[in-house]
């Protein structure tokens, strides 16, 4: 059985002793005065019940003893001030209290029209402590079961043991804590849970954040290296023979990415490179050549990336483009290929455990999120430069808080001119995607049906076999099917057909999210599109016309939909720039949950709900 905190990553009781409180409340001493005191923060009160009246659903003055509003007016040491309680079942509460009585309670002092009042009021009574607040995750844990979950763990040795074990055992955390003047985890722990003062637990919870910062910052991107100077890499000459001798034309931002990445292969110690691009935007190419042009020097290469099908397309592309370097494949799939004597090699993890000959001079990460710190510096030496690839455009701030300290090549815009039209549609209007898709068939282009993943991770294989099947009765040897359960060699023969224009419609799961190199897509449906991210719908539009030209990319809902997902898909749909859509994306999530996704192949963080912000990783 799956733990409570599960959704927070956590497994065990010791993990709950790792969520941070988002705050503490002063239960020791109640205060009487409402001026100067802090906005928007739980606070302990006592104040003298003056009036109380109640309110229904339309406002309207009610004798009800569960009214939708309830109305109080209490009298502080520094006069009378309003407070609001909304709901039947917080109202109720407060029906046998008679006015005039002097009561305590929790609430929080907010601005309305200009005026001090009081919010979240609940009862309360002295405890003589300092209590921890603990929130939840919208949708995965309520702040209840947190809360529950920290109450048992506090009880148990086990739990307190094995949690100052796991901050003991990451010198990164154990470094920070110690700037912050905490020289054992168990003095760390129980100010962070049980502090003597506010202050204490404030002190705490900022050592926690700053240590998560620079986790965060650690398996983000490390700082370039300190180690010994080394010769610079003579690279211009050949590139200055590959980039013409190359069938399309560089665009000025490939042209100023690689002259950035230029100048730091031929400074005299390793450089670290964040290659940071819109979706379409050539980042392959670019650090292809880059990568071509050290190899033609006479060095070793390597290029990583996270899935066989990625890694076959790259490695075809580049021994059409640099076919006198005879790159080299590795991929779990066929063990018996080894990297060889070839000077440059592409590959997936397999590369760790079947690494190059000797010590490389140019390392490139693509899709470099999907891969732990661990496994992005096991092929990297002292004197290896380090190019990380981005999947989607990154927000300046998370560039600023994962990359510190590195060269930033950006690449705005696409090499070539298209045009995609965008469409959110009910599964209701299905006729008009049916339409759309029609018109791209006559036309001769390619059309792609897409389906979402499951809630448990796997890929919907089913919905997409059946659509595939219904397809097959109206497109009779027109359609493949791709999903992430075929064998290598299948996926490479559905490819293939659908490349090729034999069977021009393709249905697939997300497989086709990155890596799919078939420049003539004109259409794209995606059906359930509210399971997807923006970042994951901007990156499956990026398939569509790579070429050039007109498409259209359908966004089918499974239901009308509303809030911040309908903002979302609205997002995608009006924004086609991806930097535009990632600050956006980043404004709809908050910068916290957009970080904790880039972090989603790298080492999680130790403490769990630290609610960063960009200001936490700007210099103090």
């Amino acid at each position: 059985m799956a733990h409570p905190l599960s959704a927070l990553g956590g497994e065990s009781d010791a993990d709950a002793l790792l969520v941070l409180p988002k705050g503490y409340v002063d239960m020791r001493v109640p205060t009487r005065r409402l001026a100067a005191q802090p906005l928007n923060k739980l606070l302990f009160f006592q104040a003298k019940l003056t009036a109380r009246a109640g309110y229904d659903e339309n406002r309207a003055s009610t004798r009800s003893p569960f009214p939708s509003r309830l109305c109080l007016t209490l009298q502080f040491d520094n006069g009378q001030f309003v407070g609001n309680i909304f709901g039947r079942a917080n109202t109720g509460q407060w029906r046998e209290i008679k006015v005039g009585s002097r009561l305590t309670f929790t609430a929080k002092v907010t601005i309305f029209r200009g005026e001090r009042c009081l919010t979240d009021i609940s009862l309360a009574t002295a405890t003589g402590k300092v209590h921890a607040l603990y929130g939840g995750m919208p949708g995965r844990v309520s702040a209840d079961v947190v809360t529950a979950c920290l109450g048992e763990a506090a009880g148990s040795r086990t739990a307190q043991s094995q949690a100052r074990r796991r901050i003991s055992d990451d010198p990164v955390i154990v470094s920070s804590l110690r700037q912050a003047g905490y020289g054992s985890a168990g003095a760390f722990l129980r100010d962070l849970h049980t502090p003597l003062t506010p202050a204490d637990g404030e002190r705490a919870l900022a050592a926690a954040r700053a240590a998560t910062v620079a986790q965060v910052r650690s398996a983000g991107g490390q700082r370039p290296s300190l180690a010994a100077p080394f010769d610079s890499i003579p690279i211009d000459d050949d590139l200055r023979r590959l980039v013409p001798a190359q069938p399309e034309t560089l665009s000025s931002g490939q042209r100023n990415a690689l002259n950035l990445i230029r100048k730091a292969i031929k400074t005299h110690r390793a450089s670290r490179v964040l290659l940071n691009g819109d979706v379409g935007s050539g980042k392959t190419l670019v650090f292809l050549l880059a990568a071509a042009s050290v190899a033609e020097s006479g060095f070793r290469v390597a290029v990583m990336v996270p899935s066989e099908l990625v890694a076959r397309q790259i490695h075809a592309q580049a021994a059409r483009r640099f076919p006198a370097l005879r790159p080299a494949l590795v991929t779990g799939a066929d063990t018996r290929a080894e990297p060889g004597d070839s000077l440059m090699v592409i590959g997936t993890q397999a590369l760790l455990s079947r690494p190059p000959a000797g010590p490389l001079r140019l390392l490139v990460i693509d899709e470099q999120h999907k891969f732990s710190v661990e496994q992005r510096a096991a092929l990297a030496g002292d004197a290896t430069h380090v190019i990380e690839a981005s999947a989607t455009p990154i927000p300046r701030s998370l560039a600023l808080a994962l990359f510190d300290g590195w060269i930033e090549a950006k690449i705005p815009g696409c090499p070539v001119e298209k045009r995609i039209h965008c469409h959110l549609l009910h599964d209701m209007d299905r006729g008009m995607a049916v339409r759309i898709v029609g018109d791209h068939l006559v036309a001769g282009r390619k059309v792609v049906f897409l389906y979402a993943k499951l809630a448990a991770g796997k890929a919907d294989t089913k919905s997409a076999m059946e659509a595939a099947a219904r397809l097959e009765q109206r497109f009779a040897g027109k359609v493949v099917c791709l999903h992430g359960k075929l064998k290598s060699a299948d996926k490479e023969y559905a490819l293939a057909d659908f490349a090729s224009g034999r069977k021009p419609i393709l249905v697939s799961t997300t497989v086709i999210e990155v890596g799919v190199d078939v420049p003539d897509i004109g259409c794209m449906v995606v059906s359930s599109a509210e399971r997807f991210g923006v970042a994951q719908l901007h990156q499956l539009r990026g398939r569509l016309v790579r070429n050039g030209g007109d498409g259209d990319f359908v966004m089918l809902t499974d239901k009308p939909i509303e809030g911040s997902g309908t903002e979302r898909l609205r997002a995608v749909r009006d924004i086609a720039d991806g930097f535009e859509l990632a600050e956006r994306d980043m404004h709809l999530r908050g910068f916290g949950d957009v970080l904790g996704e880039m972090q989603s192949g790298s080492a999680q963080t130790l403490f769990k709900m630290a609610r960063l912000e960009a200001s936490d990783f700007l210099p103090h």
